[in-house]
């Protein structure tokens, strides 16, 4: 963002607009360098456990935002542990303990001393991409201070830039080989296409390019298993599907924010306070884990899952009593479940296998494939359309139980 000086020669109102911005780009890192200070405090530090500390004397603690890794400045040391640990290859746990201690204690000061004097500064790049007061970049206001208190407009000198260092064909030549082959790496490009001054170019150049042409490095999504899943029972027919019997397990949170919901703001407000909304990642308070099977034309009794579900419950609280007898009535349906834990444990296939229970093969993490993700949608917006929502887990398995019969 850069101000321009005509808007400085014809009103007068805007220069006092940016002397304001200056004063306010001051004010805040000034706050932000005073803030060297204290600990880290998560949601597991409470507002009573700051208290006793500071009754205590134990000292002060500073308060982190609930999405603000960035801010602390031990995630490089981390990274530096981990490729420390990394290079010794530890075959098993106790040696990989021992190589973290070791690692540990050997860290040396600099790095640490380092990393606590590039506080103020994270501090400003945070402010610079996440949303300042005065919607502006710190680096840009920072470079037009002094231009500004020496001669008191903002306005630079126009400048030709940097010289280009590919061609126009050179850059097609780019922009054609990555669209060709889409895993092709920016350095092999840059060893292969000559720049205009220098025998080569660098990676980064190339990526330049490629982010102008609108093509940006992301990771593929791996989805080998489920493609070969598809094209192996792409030509099941209306007969075939309706003999499976598909089961899944599902959570029904009393409270949580729905992706749905829309706030209409303007430019520059998306970190205001009137468009922001708070809210627990997984939908916290009071839920209800239910496991229930379908069919076309068949469907089993809603299960209440009380506590952790793991293979025995599995096995004696949902197989024994609702699908084996379910199976044994149709000896032609066969049994669809995915691959969590408790349902690939041995003693669930063992199981399976001596009742002559036929499973589906299923891929692992297709949940887009399985049709009852639907039926929980639509049992899940049934419950919340209610007059009056459920406020308990009660209330809310009763509610269930009846939108399900």
């Amino acid at each position: 963002m850069f101000f321009s000086g005509r808007d400085w020669e014809t009103s007068q109102d805007q220069g006092k607009d940016e002397r304001s911005k200056v004063e306010i780009l001051d004010e805040n890192l000034l706050r932000t360098s005073d803030c060297g200070e204290g600990s880290l405090s998560n949601r597991t530090t409470t507002r009573s456990t700051q208290s006793r500390q500071c009754r205590s004397g134990f000292g002060t603690s500073l308060t982190m935002s609930l999405s603000g890794p960035d801010v602390n400045p031990i995630e490089h040391h981390w990274r530096d542990l981990k490729i420390a640990v990394q290079q010794h290859s530890p075959s098993n746990l106790t040696e990989l303990e021992r190589i973290c201690r070791e690692k540990w204690e050997k860290a040396p000061e600099y790095r640490c001393a380092k990393l606590v004097v590039s506080y103020p500064r994270r501090l400003e790049v945070v402010i610079a991409a996440k949303g300042a007061s005065i919607n502006c970049n710190v680096c840009t206001v920072r470079r037009q201070r002094p231009l500004y208190r020496e001669t008191g407009r903002t306005a630079d000198r126009p400048r030709s830039g940097t010289p280009c260092v590919t061609t126009p064909a050179q850059d097609r030549y780019i922009r054609t080989s990555h669209l060709r082959d889409r895993y092709r790496m920016a350095t092999t490009s840059a060893r292969v296409a000559p720049g205009t001054h220098n025998p080569s170019i660098s990676a980064q150049t190339v990526r330049n390019r490629l982010r102008e042409a609108g093509l940006r490095a992301c990771r593929p999504v791996v989805r080998q298993q489920c493609s070969l899943w598809a094209q192996t029972h792409r030509r099941w027919t209306r007969q075939d599907w309706p003999k499976v019997l598909v089961t899944d397990e599902s959570r029904f949170c009393i409270t949580r924010c729905d992706v749905r919901i829309r706030v209409h703001r303007r430019r520059n407000e998306r970190y205001s306070e009137a468009c922001t909304l708070e809210r627990d990642r997984f939908g916290g308070g009071w839920f209800v884990m239910v496991w229930g099977s379908v069919s076309q034309h068949h469907q089993t009794e809603l299960v209440v899952i009380a506590g952790i579900l793991n293979a025995v419950r599995y096995r004696e609280d949902f197989l024994l009593p609702h699908v084996v007898p379910f199976l044994q009535a149709h000896s032609d349906m066969t049994l669809q479940h995915d691959n969590a834990t408790s349902h690939t444990a041995r003693s669930v296939r063992d199981f399976l296998q001596d009742r002559n229970v036929s499973v589906l093969p299923w891929p692992a993490k297709s949940p887009d494939l399985n049709p009852i993700e639907h039926v929980w949608d639509l049992l899940d917006w049934r419950v919340r359309a209610r007059a009056i929502p459920p406020q308990k887990c009660p209330g809310t398995c009763r509610c269930l139980g009846g939108r399900v019969g």
